[in-house]
């Protein structure tokens, strides 16, 4: 079935909704790291907005479980909605982790790593909001490069990230735990939009 024949509800908004919670709590998370302070406060602050699109989540699901017909199949729906929803739970992770592991000071490849991520979602926002008009498919298209550039710009910059981590002169092991950790979350942030990337592009060419 075509996209956007259905008036209400419409799941591509609730879907860009999503998408745009998870930009917010990227910005947040580079604020974090640029002004690093109240660090406890401001992860809560990411937590309230994970909690934003949880509620979206939930409320996608109970109207695709309620309707009739959809759009596209059900199961790519939620599949791209519970994408979506992973991605501000490894945001709100990465912030969390800053407080419980009462991280001092910061390496330096977390605010290459921070960019990234928000570059990543912001793209990937861009492309949830032109997957309605699927029938003209440049936006979506160029988004979904931009994504899956910006990871393998990451998986470089996460990979060398760790080497240093590693070679550094007496690390403690602590330290190198908690840093693999936080590196580890922020790999999943752009793997997590790429996945997402990943799957408006089939549905797109499966619906067309």
């Amino acid at each position: 079935m075509a996209f956007g024949r259905n008036k209400e509800p419409n799941y591509f908004h609730l879907l860009a909704e999503m998408t745009g919670c998870a930009s917010q709590a990227a910005k947040l998370l580079v604020e974090l790291v640029d002004d690093y302070r109240d660090v406890s406060e401001k992860a809560e602050a990411i937590h309230d907005v994970e909690h934003r699109c949880d509620k979206l989540l939930h409320s996608l699901s109970a109207q695709v479980n309620a309707a009739f017909i959809t759009p596209i199949d059900r199961e790519d729906l939620i599949g791209i909605a519970n994408g979506i929803d992973s991605i501000t739970d490894a945001i709100e992770d990465s912030a969390s982790s800053f407080h419980v592991y009462s991280v001092r000071t910061l390496e330096e490849d977390v605010f290459s790593m921070t960019r990234l991520a928000l570059s990543s979602v912001d793209a990937l926002h861009e492309a949830v909001q032109a997957f309605e008009t699927y029938k003209d498919p440049h936006t979506l298209d160029e988004r979904i490069i931009e994504v899956n550039r910006i990871e393998a710009e990451g998986d470089l910059v996460y990979k060398n990230a760790l080497r240093k981590l590693y070679t550094a002169p007496a690390p403690s092991a602590l330290h190198i735990l908690k840093w693999e950790h936080i590196f580890g979350t922020l790999e999943q942030i752009l793997d997590g939009c790429e996945d997402v990337a990943d799957q408006l592009s089939l549905v797109a060419i499966k619906n067309r």
